[in-house]
């Protein structure tokens, strides 16, 4: 009996060892990103907002998610009202398994982003959702999306074939999944995690609302 009962406790132990760990490593990753763009003297191309604000979000999504898309309007709604009290950095973690053209997306999108137009893409891509979800010409219509933005297509065209550009998504996936990513859109707001469009509002919300 008495070893059954110190087995539980030591996994009990470990659990919370476990969960502390965890928790460290994503409040060092907070840490890190918020010093990074405090130190910088330009906002990076796949942020906005306010450096120095109270509010930072650290946002891991996918571009075909249904989900993401919800969850990416009522950031912008919001941002747009409450933008100097807000930093937000965008992640990618596309999900192949059940979008297919997640990934190719997320590519797109980087290039632009070299280019200083990663929010444009970013909005046209959520927008045009379901259409790029049921098109038969995928790429074709993300060159058509670029060309639309006025990127420089000789440099874009180059960028999307560049293997090293869809190492770099998939590097920002497999950082989010050891920081405890599982499923999209999900949100590190002030160094916490909060999955789906309704646990961001709330939070957003409550934050907001002390900071009347």
């Amino acid at each position: 009996m008495f070893k059954k009962v110190c087995a539980g406790k030591m996994a009990c132990t470990v659990l919370i060892l476990i969960a502390m760990v965890s928790g460290i490593q994503s409040a060092r990753f907070f840490r890190k990103a918020r010093q990074e763009a405090v130190a910088q003297e330009e906002v990076p191309a796949k942020a906005k907002g306010n450096p120095s604000a109270g509010i930072h979000i650290i946002e891991y999504s996918d571009f075909q998610c249904p989900a993401c898309t919800n969850a990416s309007n009522t950031l912008k709604e919001v941002f747009e009202r409450h933008s100097s009290k807000m930093y937000i950095e965008f992640r990618h973690y596309p999900l192949p398994t059940l979008h297919p053209y997640a990934i190719l997306c997320a590519v797109y999108s980087e290039c632009a982003a070299q280019q200083g137009k990663f929010w444009p893409y970013h909005d046209r891509l959520f927008d045009e959702r379901e259409e790029l979800s049921r098109s038969m010409r995928v790429q074709g219509r993300l060159i058509d999306i670029a060309q639309e933005l006025g990127l420089e297509m000789a440099q874009f065209r180059k960028c999307v074939q560049d293997p090293a550009v869809e190492l770099t998504v998939l590097d920002e996936k497999s950082k989010g999944s050891d920081l405890g990513v599982k499923a999209t859109p999900s949100y590190f707001i002030n160094g916490q995690i909060y999955v789906g469009s309704n646990s961001l509002k709330k939070e957003l919300d409550r934050i907001l609302g002390e900071e009347k």
